[in-house]
């Protein structure tokens, strides 16, 4: 079920990403508060909340050396904290997912030309999603 609203959130913010250029940072907010805490309540290991923590503050490194805007940090962190695996599955998942969306932007980024040359991150991000969703790898 939890995959599910992660999809219809990145849904929403992709609609608006590719109209605006921007997200509703009210959205990505509410759902990481509801992804940590679901995390939290789920994962009782401590082992899981120090590679969780590696992990986002890897993340927070890419987002602070301009390779993903504030929106697409949560975007990532909210993946990778509602992927219901292994902590080894779920970070691979998680580069799967954003080595997907970052090949997916290449192909946009050749094929669409805009003004700004400038090409929306949500959709790749749910295509990424939803692609290793359907792949199997998601559900245990």
């Amino acid at each position: 079920m939890l995959e599910i609203i992660t999809f219809i959130y990145l849904c929403i913010q992709s609609y608006y990403d590719s109209k605006y250029m921007k997200v509703p940072i009210f959205i990505n907010n509410i759902m990481l508060i509801v992804s940590l805490i679901l995390y939290i309540i789920d994962k009782t290991n401590i082992e899981y909340f120090i590679i969780s923590i590696f992990v986002i503050i890897i993340l927070y490194i890419m987002y602070k050396f301009h390779m993903y805007g504030s929106g697409d940090l949560k975007a990532l962190v909210i993946i990778y904290l509602n992927i219901r695996a292994e902590i080894d599955t779920a970070i691979f998942l998680l580069l799967c997912v954003m080595l997907i969306a970052n090949i997916i932007l290449l192909i946009f980024h050749k094929i669409i030309k805009n003004k700004n040359n400038r090409v929306a991150y949500f959709p790749c991000l749910t295509i990424g999603y939803f692609l290793i969703m359907i792949g199997g790898y998601y559900f245990e």
